[in-house]
């Protein structure tokens, strides 16, 4: 079912129709004649080819548990705000454009007029599926240029609109979500982090691409800080940063631990050398132990007691790698990200972690 809190929707686009008249769907974003049906029915034409249409099916089933919550939960926002969003239309006129364009009007001829909820699903089908842009042009009937001036447009405004709901929660909501395997070893964890990187295309410049070259993977990336609450929700998404730049310098330059209180306990893994950092303000870190040298013989090892120390800390940890898990599941992330994205990445990066927030809960009670 649908509801105003955290929840995940799986309605079908029929179910959608039917709960849209009950609540008083008048005036919602997303019209009557669009939640009759599958959403591809009403915006393929007939000469559609097969292929695209298995593509749409498929994708709408993984874009309508995002399509349904947010209606119900941002639906005033966006009827109130959407009519008088300003589309991004390049930097400046030029010389090239028309008198028009110059002085404001519209074009003559047939206006294309798209609802809301067409422009909506537009940037949905973008970053969820990665639909490139010519491939939403022509499902929607539309230009090139008009749908990278919506998907600019909807993607700051999504930004700003979702970026105000992924806050950080205070200790006593924290606690109270607290799953019981949290509860019983580390009862005091406000959040587990890491990083994570997302493949780029390689830089023109070799000042870019020795900026962005990520020796761990091998390739250029952007590289972002990510912390989620014991239950598993996303509770901060940092900046993104050139692949170079080392877990500990991020931590201490995206503001990260401006949100960190006496008390608190972080938890994280081995390659985040950040202790100091929290101590200076009264909190503390858990990380897997580090090899000792052997009182008895050669080389490093583990203690009996460090075993199982890091047994319990990668058993909770991993909670962190399956919210970036999800986080990935949302394809223009785990593809190579172009460029010309470069100037909304981290916008797009924000609005996939408050969309995986909807779903329910990684970590049971």
């Amino acid at each position: 079912m649908c509801s105003a809190g955290m929840s995940f929707c799986a309605l079908s686009p029929e179910e959608c129709h039917r709960h849209s008249d009950r609540t008083g769907g008048q005036g919602s974003v997303f019209s009557k004649e669009v939640s009759k049906g599958p959403v591809w029915s009403q915006v393929v034409t007939v000469n559609q080819s097969t292929i695209l249409k298995n593509v749409l099916t498929q994708g709408c089933r993984l874009v309508w548990s995002q399509v349904v919550t947010v209606k119900y939960q941002a639906k005033s926002i966006l009827e109130k705000i959407s009519p008088v969003l300003k589309y991004w239309r390049g930097r400046g006129t030029t010389s090239h454009q028309t008198a028009y364009q110059r002085n404001g009007k519209q074009k003559t001829g047939p206006q294309r007029k798209l609802t809301s909820f067409h422009e909506f699903l537009i940037t949905l089908l973008r970053i969820k599926l990665a639909l490139p842009t010519n491939v939403r042009a022509d499902i929607f009937g539309t230009s090139n240029t008009r749908i990278s001036q919506i998907f600019s447009t909807w993607t700051n405004f999504m930004s700003a609109i979702f970026s105000s709901m992924l806050k950080w929660p205070n200790s006593k909501k924290v606690k109270k979500h607290m799953p019981s395997s949290f509860r019983s070893m580390y009862p005091k964890t406000t959040c587990i982090i890491d990083c994570t990187e997302f493949h780029i295309e390689k830089p023109a410049t070799p000042t870019a691409q020795a900026k962005t070259y990520s020796t761990y993977k091998s390739r250029n990336t952007f590289k972002a800080l990510v912390s989620v609450t014991p239950s598993g929700a996303f509770s901060y998404i940092s900046n993104l940063w050139g692949g170079n730049v080392s877990d500990r310098f991020i931590t201490e330059h995206c503001g990260f631990l401006d949100h960190i209180r006496k008390g608190d306990e972080v938890m994280a893994d081995r390659g985040f050398i950040i202790r100091d950092l929290l101590l200076e303000r009264g909190a503390s870190l858990n990380i897997p132990p580090f090899t000792k040298k052997c009182s008895w013989g050669k080389g490093k090892r583990l203690t009996a007691a460090d075993i199982k120390k890091t047994r319990k800390i990668a058993k909770l940890r991993i909670h962190v790698e399956r919210a970036i898990g999800r986080l990935k599941n949302y394809r223009i992330l785990s593809n190579t990200l172009p460029l010309k994205l470069k100037p909304l990445s981290n916008q797009i990066v924000k609005i996939s972690a408050f969309l995986c927030n909807l779903q329910p809960p990684l970590v049971k009670q």
